[in-house]
């Protein structure tokens, strides 16, 4: 998985391996997303920031 900067230019922020192939589309709710592996169904969100 890329994750890539919005913008005119594609920039490459970070990639990431999962451990097991992906079966179908993403799913998108609120700031959650939803990928459905092999055998497991994987939620990727953006952490909260922390309050200091």
């Amino acid at each position: 998985m890329l994750v890539l900067k919005h913008g005119p230019q594609l920039e490459v922020l970070a990639t990431n391996r999962l451990d097991e192939g992906i079966d179908a589309s993403s799913a998108i709710v609120g700031k959650q997303m939803f990928l459905r592996g092999e055998r497991h169904l994987y939620c990727i969100e953006e952490k909260a920031p922390s309050a200091e």
